[in-house]
């Protein structure tokens, strides 16, 4: 009996070991938000730096934009990941300076440290033989020879096969493409009948009002925490710039402290130049009351069941 209490307590040592890893686990991904911050400048030409980072940036992904080149990669722990293709590149790199070309033999290779054994011969240059020339040269028959080329030709003729007429298979494809552009059209049109009956119903614009309150709430929680703007912008025309600006308006962001927004109704030619940084983080957590709450409404139900359908 002793023995088996015993073995019963490191079991349940080991399940509740495991449990709480599990658990803690759990926390760090709901608890622990993840990070989100971008800088952007432009003095003629525009560079952008992004990054995510999770777990104090234990874990990030790094985003680079130039008009040159775009870049990305991830970090573990400050230490860049390197991806398969860059090794590969690296090892191919390597074999081709570890591999020489033999000057003498350039059709052979040899490694490094190697010397080529085969000694250096003389060419020897083959002389042609003379031609013995006939002493009299025959003329042809230049009727025989005529003769001759047009039974061969007629024969080359009779051998070849006839080309089979495309016209037929040609309207055969193009009847048969505008049948299914038509099919296509015809389920696009009861497709947007069928969506429109949808969105009528009642119970599916409950559903839509709960979902704008769910994406209201979770953009709450990911709003920018410190910002910084001070961009300069034209659209080459002085209504086209107000319009920018009008649209531009509409976001809250943009009234905050140490962000500036310079329209230019003077230049003729559009451009964007300036400087932004922001940051911000979202939590895992609040992404998951809403899931919740969305789940436990009757309409959102309905509607993920019609929709799927």
């Amino acid at each position: 009996m002793s023995v088996i209490i015993i073995i019963c307590k490191i079991l349940g040592i080991l399940l509740l070991s495991l449990l709480c890893v599990l658990l803690f686990l759990l926390s760090l991904l709901l608890f622990v938000p993840v990070g989100y911050a971008a800088r952007g400048e432009s003095d003629e030409r525009w560079r952008i730096q992004a990054k995510l980072s999770w777990l104090f940036s234990a874990v990030s992904f790094h985003f680079h934009y130039n008009e040159e080149r775009v870049e990305t990669f991830f970090q573990l722990f400050g230490f860049r990941l390197k991806k398969n293709k860059e090794k590969k590149q690296k090892k191919k790199k390597n074999n081709a300076k570890d591999i020489i070309t033999d000057p003498a033999n350039p059709g052979t290779q040899s490694e490094p440290g190697t010397q080529s054994e085969q000694k250096d011969t003389p060419h020897e240059t083959a002389v042609p033989e003379k031609t013995a020339l006939p002493e009299e040269t025959a003329v042809p028959d230049i009727a025989g020879s005529s003769q001759s080329k047009t039974e061969a030709k007629q024969q080359s003729f009779s051998r070849k096969p006839k080309a089979a007429p495309k016209t037929e298979h040609f309207s055969k494809e193009t009847t048969e493409r505008f049948r299914s552009a038509g099919d296509k059209a015809k389920g696009a049109v009861q497709k947007t009948g069928d969506f429109k009956k949808k969105l009528s119903d009642k119970a599916n614009q409950k559903a839509f009002s709960y979902i704008w309150k769910e994406l209201v709430y979770l953009l709450k929680h990911m709003r920018f925490r410190r910002q910084k703007t001070a961009i300069e912008f034209s659209a080459g025309d002085p209504a086209a710039t107000g319009l920018v600006l009008g649209v531009l308006s509409v976001f809250p962001f943009l009234y905050r402290e140490n962000s500036n927004v310079y329209p230019d109704f003077v230049s003729d030619q559009a451009y964007l130049r300036g400087e932004f940084w922001f940051c911000g983080h979202v939590r895992l957590l609040h992404v998951l009351i809403s899931a919740i709450r969305l789940f436990l409404k009757k309409e959102f139900r309905y509607l993920m069941k019609n929709f799927i359908k």
